[in-house]
């Protein structure tokens, strides 16, 4: 009878092992992510919008940004600055084939009325089916339902 309950829990441990143990917001996220490497592999600008964060995303993390005097240059300084960001991290790819091969979320840093940010997170690329690389997304955050990319990381310019 003891055998057979160790290997029944073996079993179970084996099976437990093999599945999807991510949380619903971990899936979404590799969602995410996994379109907008699917993004810099297409060259799609528009898909790619999709995964960054936006300038009414950026009003409703920031709600106290526009009482500053410079409101408007600051907000389309941080956009064009994302925007910049992608558009290197695309161009460092440019004509080869990039496909997700592994992410690693950061750690949680914030989590209040509804939104919450992971910052540091990683994304491992294959490259040309073969090689690979890999860069870092300086934070993530869920606004209501949506996942965005806040930051894209050591990206230089």
């Amino acid at each position: 009878m003891r055998r057979h309950f160790i290997f029944l829990f073996l079993l179970l441990i084996f099976i437990l092992s093999a599945c999807d143990m991510a949380s619903p917001d971990e899936r979404a996220i590799r969602q995410m992510v996994k379109t907008f490497v699917a993004a810099i592999d297409k060259d799609d600008t528009d898909l790619a919008n999709a995964c960054l964060l936006d300038q009414r995303g950026f009003e409703t993390l920031n709600p106290d940004a526009s009482a500053r005097s410079d409101a408007e240059s600051f907000v389309a300084s941080y956009m064009a600055d994302l925007f910049h960001s992608y558009s290197s991290l695309r161009r460092s790819f440019e004509g080869r084939a990039v496909e997700l091969k592994e992410f690693k979320l950061g750690v949680q840093f914030y989590q209040y009325k509804g939104f919450t940010a992971f910052k540091d997170s990683e994304v491992v690329v294959s490259v040309d089916g073969d090689a690979v690389d890999s860069f870092n997304i300086g934070s993530i955050v869920r606004i209501g339902e949506r996942w965005v990319i806040v930051e894209l990381g050591g990206i230089d310019y």
